[in-house]
């Protein structure tokens, strides 16, 4: 009971406080520079893995299959990302 008796006086106390300047004190910021579809942070769909109860005895291979198309998956993706981060360090727009 105490709280909200508190919280109702301070909000009312509180609202003396509320400013009446609506003017947006922002700064206007404009960027120029490359601008990039959304495809190019689109990676493709990861590599699914392998089913152990459909490979049977060819799990080890089917495995080491899925490793491989995980890694280039990766690669391409970290590829990718890099061509962007380099396009962008072109255009003076990274910080280091």
């Amino acid at each position: 009971m105490k709280r909200a008796l508190f919280a109702a006086v301070a909000a009312l106390l509180l609202t003396g406080c509320k400013t009446t300047n609506t003017q947006d004190q922002r700064p206007q910021i404009t960027v120029a520079g490359p601008v990039f579809p959304a495809s190019r942070f689109k990676c493709g769909t990861k590599p699914v893995p392998p089913n152990p109860k459909t490979v049977g005895n060819k799990a080890a291979s089917a495995g080491a299959r899925y490793q491989g198309d995980l890694g280039y998956w990766g690669q391409r993706c970290a590829n990718q990302l890099q061509s962007v981060e380099t396009e962008l360090r072109a255009a003076g727009q990274v910080a280091d």
